[in-house]
């Protein structure tokens, strides 16, 4: 069997690792970790062109220069448990939060309500706030133990959730335990961390590589749709980069591979603030840091990447069953939304939630020969000011470790 001449599409690896220093090579070791890529335009060096002034009597252009070179780029893939911790806390410039346990609690649980209300302490002095992923993990609650519970919203006694299937009604249970799960939000002012990658794409039938270093996260698209695995793509912007060849490529000999099987959407609890809703068409969500680069003397490449104020923007497609939606955008309503993305037949999720929002717009046609309407919203997100809610636009929990 003959060897490809050629570079073959689908035979590629992308793997990522934090750097100590921004620029600098990043570790080759255990922490490295492999990209589950879909299909995906990568990172590409750029360089600015320098155009001579010069003017000739032949009427010809004089040839010109390179200048500062650079480095944008996106990989795409499937969000899996386990796949993307350390890109998801770097686009937030967060760090992930361990999960938290409450025990010894006497807990009394409203299905019709939804609501886990506690006979003593305070959900919110424990750390617990709307859009959090809560387990009850001991105690003779029923059908509610060891299950995912999408916090839509929190007093200091009283967890109200989406998923309202999950309980059934008991009264006075002592001796539980509650688990918060692990999660990242985006830190207030002087917590930041901004993290920095080395990003290697293999080409494995050219036995060749390109590194590129200095890489930050900057944007984060995720698409969350009725019939499709839940897509993400993770922005990079980037210093500089590298062709590896022979034995000095795959740079990246280890790397980890984390990835397990996609989520889809149609296991997902959705809410926005109440009992989950089964009337959601499409989610689509982008976090955009607005990076920018800066030219300087004596160097040709940037002295880093400069990220910005972050933007949180997106859209959510509903099957329109009346005018409510349309009202709230007139009257600026604001509201938490939030999406559960359980693995199905397992405890494994990731979760997203925008804990303050408002719709910016709706759209929907009016008349059809056949067919649902399907009103489109588009997402206003602002810093939550509420006690109950991080000072947050996004946060994410998962159950990986």
């Amino acid at each position: 069997m003959g060897t490809s001449l050629y570079q073959l599409a689908p035979n590629v690896d992308a793997v990522y690792r934090a750097e100590a220093t921004f620029g600098a090579l990043a570790a080759n070791d255990a922490a490295a970790r492999r990209f589950p890529l879909t299909e995906s335009d990568g990172l590409a060096l750029s360089k600015a062109r320098i155009e001579s002034r010069r003017i000739r009597p032949d009427l010809q252009s004089a040839m010109g220069r390179h200048g500062q070179r650079g480095v944008a780029g996106t990989l795409n893939g499937e969000l899996a448990v386990g796949a993307f911790e350390p890109l998801l806390e770097a686009v937030l410039r967060g760090t992930w939060a361990s999960a938290l346990a409450v025990a010894s609690l006497t807990l009394t649980v409203a299905a019709a309500a939804g609501t886990v209300t506690r006979a003593t302490g305070s959900w919110l002095a424990d750390g617990v706030r709307v859009g959090d992923v809560v387990t009850i993990t001991a105690g003779a609650v029923g059908p509610a133990l060891n299950q995912r519970l999408l916090v839509a919203g929190v007093t200091a006694t009283v967890l109200t959730v989406a998923n309202r299937a999950a309980l059934a009604d008991v009264a006075n249970v002592a001796g539980c335990t509650v688990q918060r799960a692990r999660k990242v939000v985006m830190p207030a002012a002087g917590a930041l961390a901004r993290r920095s990658f080395t990003v290697e794409q293999v080409y494995q039938d050219a036995d060749e590589s390109l590194v590129f270093t200095g890489c930050r996260v900057t944007k984060l698209d995720l698409s969350v749709g009725a019939t499709d695995t839940v897509g993400v793509a993770f922005g990079f912007t980037g210093q500089d980069g590298v062709r590896r060849t022979g034995a000095q490529s795959p740079y990246f000999t280890t790397p980890a591979d984390a990835a397990g099987a996609a989520l889809v959407g149609a296991d997902a609890v959705f809410t926005d603030g109440g009992a989950a809703l089964l009337d959601v068409q499409s989610l689509s969500l982008t976090i955009d840091l607005q990076p920018s680069t800066q030219d300087v003397i004596a160097s040709a490449v940037t002295p880093d990447v400069f990220d910005g104020q972050a933007q949180v923007t997106g859209s959510v497609g509903y099957v329109r069953r009346n005018l409510a939606r349309w009202q709230q955008f007139r009257d600026e309503t604001e509201f938490t939304l939030a999406v559960l993305l359980p693995l199905a037949g397992t405890s494994d999720f990731v979760a997203v939630a925008l804990p303050r929002v408002k719709l910016g717009e709706v759209q929907a046609g009016f008349a059809g020969p056949a067919g649902s309407v399907i009103e489109t919203c588009a997402l206003q997100v602002g810093v939550p000011t509420a006690a109950n809610a991080d000072a947050s636009m996004a946060t994410f929990s998962t159950s990986a470790p």
